[in-house]
């Protein structure tokens, strides 16, 4: 047992069988060869961390050999067993210095990473144990240190994982494949301690999710408030997205995706939390389901844009049934937003179309089923996004070139609509209908299955024949498009409840109507 007290460090083992040669040296010093059987019950190179290899029995030789001009006293690489993994083993102790100084160096090529984390101190320990890898890996360390007071060693790791699963906090990754090092003296002259502690990945290839994925190089520093940061790429079958996000929100067909983000990330309880993300994603011929409002786009494609602070979406081609949408789309500071007050979040949209059927869209009338769950601490990625899609804003600049519903049809339209949690907004709709011409403000309520609206319209020199057939006239049995000739002029103030499939409920339309019927009867 050697106990110094004063510079916090207890190295005790319990010695079982001890056989050796030893030759003392002509120029000076000693050689031995020595076989060692003994348990450790510590060795602490500081107290107030714990003990390494606490409880493990070693066994194997030792080739050992003294200079005394030097005072260098070197132990030969050599196998020596730890608990039941084999390691080989060399040190090198320079008894010149005051406190000695002594650098281990230990290679095993073969041993699963929990074998790996119980030979540690129980500060380092707790955390490597928060991952697992099923395989056995191949593992370099060196501790260099002295034996005076102070704190821990300086320890350099080196571990080569291929062909692995590595199971984490956050998921499981399958075909797990990378070069880690590891230092608690990331920055000379700062220090040894959790402060100045790095970690390092280099190629990391694997699988989440039967997603492929790579990172060309992971970089984390400082273990007590650890920040992630990387360069994050992928290409796979957009399907398998639905293995992620889960089929509640957004259901993925066919499609593809090329992702190439960098990230930088805080880690709480070692998962990534609120990575902030800058890079490109890119989604073609994707067939995509928004189950909430049971709406289907087929031949999708969408770029989505991360910059330090906003989104830009762009190179947009809905296509659902007959409509074709080409749309582009910001967000400012969304990143900060999306974490914090996605309520705040305001998604500007510019969206063009040659042909729009609104019926395809009647899934937006109603309430979002099902409801999107409230956002917890433990909340994942699905139920984040879902949460966002409930909450932000949506405003929109609309241009159609013809709108179709039912039997409505309108040219040359612009809108700006403003979507919400509650409703949407309808302003400056123009629109050429039956010959003349229509201007709608007004709003959407949405409660449910039913949908409360108000509306006010302009109509300049319509068709009322056409008119009246297009809005099934209006519920009405005895005043209808076969017994009305002439142009309309009106101002109308209109409100109503509409189902969420876009029905008129019976008896529920009232409102005003100033008209003006020119060359008609």
């Amino acid at each position: 047992m050697v106990d110094n007290q004063k510079g916090h460090k207890l190295f005790q083992f319990d010695i079982y069988d001890l056989k050796g040669n030893m030759d003392y040296l002509l120029l000076g010093g000693w050689e031995a060869d020595i076989k060692l059987k003994a348990l450790a019950k510590s060795l602490a190179f500081n107290t107030r961390r714990g003990s390494f290899i606490k409880d493990k029995l070693l066994e194997g030789p030792f080739k050992i050999t003294y200079n005394d001009d030097s005072g260098i006293l070197l132990v030969a690489p050599n196998k020596l067993n730890i608990g039941k993994d084999p390691f080989i083993i060399g040190a090198k102790f320079d008894t010149s210095k005051e406190n000695t100084d002594f650098t281990i160096n230990i290679e095993t090529k073969n041993i699963l990473w929990r074998n790996a984390s119980a030979l540690l101190a129980p500060n380092i320990t707790a955390k490597l144990n928060m991952f697992d890898l099923k395989q056995p890996i191949h593992v370099y360390c060196t501790l260099a240190g002295n034996m005076g007071p102070g704190g821990d060693p300086a320890i350099n790791v080196k571990a080569l994982i291929k062909d692995n699963v590595l199971t984490t906090r956050g998921g499981v990754v399958e075909d797990c494949n990378f070069t880690g090092f590891f230092t608690n003296n990331y920055i000379k002259g700062k220090g040894i301690n959790d402060e100045n502690s790095a970690i390092k990945l280099f190629s990391f290839k694997g699988s989440y999710a039967q997603i492929p994925f790579s990172i060309d190089t992971a970089f984390i520093n400082n273990l007590n408030k650890p920040i992630a940061t990387g360069l994050f790429t992928s290409q796979f079958e957009i399907a398998k997205l639905n293995n992620v996000i889960g089929e509640e929100m957004l259901k993925f067909g066919n499609g593809t995706a090329n992702v190439k983000l960098a990230y930088r990330a805080d880690i709480v309880d070692f998962m990534l939390a609120k990575p902030f993300v800058k890079g490109v994603v890119d989604i073609q011929n994707a067939d995509v389901s928004y189950v909430p409002r049971k709406v289907n786009f087929k031949n999708t494609a969408i770029s989505l844009n991360f910059t330090d602070q906003d989104l830009y979406i762009k190179n947009i081609r809905l296509q659902s049934g007959k409509s074709i949408v080409s749309m582009e789309g910001s967000v400012s500071n969304f990143l900060n937003l999306y974490y914090t007050n996605p309520e705040k979040v305001l998604l500007n949209w510019k969206i063009r179309s040659p042909e729009l059927h609104l019926e395809e869209f009647i899934g937006f009338l109603g309430t979002r089923k099902p409801k999107a769950k409230k956002r917890s601490k433990k909340s994942n990625f699905s139920e984040n996004l879902n949460e966002l899609f409930e909450k932000s804003q949506v405003n929109m600049n609309v241009k159609v070139d013809k709108i179709y519903y039912n039997k409505f049809l309108a040219t040359n339209a612009n809108a700006d609509l403003l979507l919400s949690e509650n409703g949407i907004a309808i302003k400056n709709v123009n629109v050429k209908h039956a010959g003349g011409a229509l201007s709608l403000n007004g709003s959407i309520a949405q409660k449910g299955s039913t949908n409360n609206f108000k509306l006010n319209a302009t109509i300049t020199n319509v068709d009322i024949k056409n008119f009246f057939y297009s809005f099934d006239n209006f519920g009405m049995k005895t005043l209808t498009s076969k017994n009305l000739r002439g142009y309309l002029f009106s101002k109308t103030n209109i409100s109503g409840v509409i189902s969420d499939k876009g029905n008129l409920l019976p008896n529920s339309l009232y409102g005003s109507i100033v008209f003006d019927l020119k060359k008609g009867r």
